[in-house]
């Protein structure tokens, strides 16, 4: 296997992981205003 071909499935692996996280921390966000706007409706100050 040609080294340059190791870093490129590195890099894809990497990029993959980095996409996964950011999906993840992306769902996160969605749901704690979904969870805010909800609270905002049940409680209305």
């Amino acid at each position: 296997m040609r080294p340059l071909q190791q870093v490129v499935r590195c890099r894809v692996r990497w990029q993959r992981g980095a996409l996964d996280s950011a999906i993840r921390v992306h769902w996160l966000a969605v749901q704690a205003a979904l969870l805010g706007r909800l609270e905002r409706k049940l409680d209305p100050l």
